[in-house]
């Protein structure tokens, strides 16, 4: 995915000139969807997904939802699209992988319980099920080649929906209303009072509040520590990786963004580094950067380590557990 462009913030006259393109990008998503004929797996298959091109925050979502089931005796594992990995059958995710053949994400998820990627998003799903009884689907969700239990919208604040055009207009896959008709229930990702105002206004015309969760991001610094960072990152919503740092008090020198799931070059690294040593700074970035790196280089970058809480575990747990019912 490339950077996100400076028209997706408003409707603009750029946003506007592409919008029929956008119903085309529709049209052919939902027809796509319909055509599509679910295939059931031998196990319970939940689907966690979002109606943005990244940065919602469903990855740390499948990870604390995974960490719950396993808490409770459930036999899981996760299954991905490997979108950009050069593994195009079904396999499960090992140590021995790199960034350039297994994507970012299922290397973090791989962390917690058996994790399988494929280009065919269903035979990945397929494959995880023959590990577990419960198949966790990072993303999916705008995808119908295989039968969901359970689909869990997750939900970011309204800043990230921006111009809440459909892509490439703006930054959505789809409009929200079509997202809460796919959804069983939904996740407000680190809800303040005002950060999902528009959003939860909409997600109440569809669902009662039990159907609707809370979770919250918890961070800590990990890695080499220094007085000043300067931070990099290359993910959907790199201004929410920055504010962040801010927010703990992180103090930067620099802030430098690239393309979404991007694989850092050698020649990138040796220019971070020199001005990490002009500028009498570390480096820092997030989790899944990291994993795009280099073993040796990953021991001189710090890191945030993102953990999410479920705020209502046993609520959750209700709805698991009547997948079994």
């Amino acid at each position: 995915m490339i950077k996100p462009p400076k028209f997706w913030r408003s409707k603009n006259i750029i946003a506007l000139a592409l919008y029929p393109f956008s119903v085309l990008y529709s049209w052919i998503s939902k027809s796509r969807y319909i055509l599509q004929k679910p295939y059931r797996c031998n196990c319970k298959v939940i689907c966690i997904g979002n109606i943005t091109l990244g940065g919602s925050g469903k990855t740390p979502l499948a990870i604390a939802i995974g960490e719950l089931l396993i808490t409770q005796k459930f036999k899981i594992a996760y299954a991905c699209k490997n979108y950009g990995g050069s593994i195009a059958v079904p396999t499960q995710v090992s140590k021995t992988h790199t960034a350039s053949q297994v994507i970012d994400e299922a290397v973090l998820l791989s962390k917690t319980a058996p994790t399988f990627v494929a280009q065919d998003r269903k035979k990945a799903v397929n494959s995880a099920c023959k590990a577990a009884k419960i198949v966790i689907s990072d993303d999916g969700f705008q995808n119908n080649s295989f039968y969901k239990d359970l689909s869990i919208l997750a939900l970011p604040a309204d800043k990230n929906l921006e111009n809440n055009f459909i892509f490439p207009a703006g930054p959505l896959r789809e409009s929200l209303n079509d997202g809460l008709n796919k959804a069983d229930l939904t996740f407000m990702m680190n809800e303040t009072k005002n950060s999902h105002k528009k959003t939860r206004a909409i997600v109440e015309k569809y669902f009662s509040e039990e159907k609707i969760f809370k979770a919250i991001s918890k961070y800590k610094l990990c890695g080499p520590q220094r007085k000043k960072y300067i931070a990099f990152c290359g993910i959907a919503h790199p201004s929410n990786f920055f504010i962040t740092l801010d927010n703990l008090e992180i103090e930067l020198v620099d802030k430098l963004s690239y393309p979404d799931h991007y694989l850092y070059t050698k020649k990138d690294l040796s220019r971070l580094f020199t001005r990490a040593k002009e500028s009498n700074a570390g480096l820092i970035t997030t989790e899944k950067d990291l994993l795009r790196l280099s073993k040796d280089i990953q021991k001189k970058i710090s890191y945030l380590e993102l953990k999410l809480e479920i705020l209502d575990k046993k609520r959750f747990l209700v709805k698991i557990k009547s997948l079994h019912n």
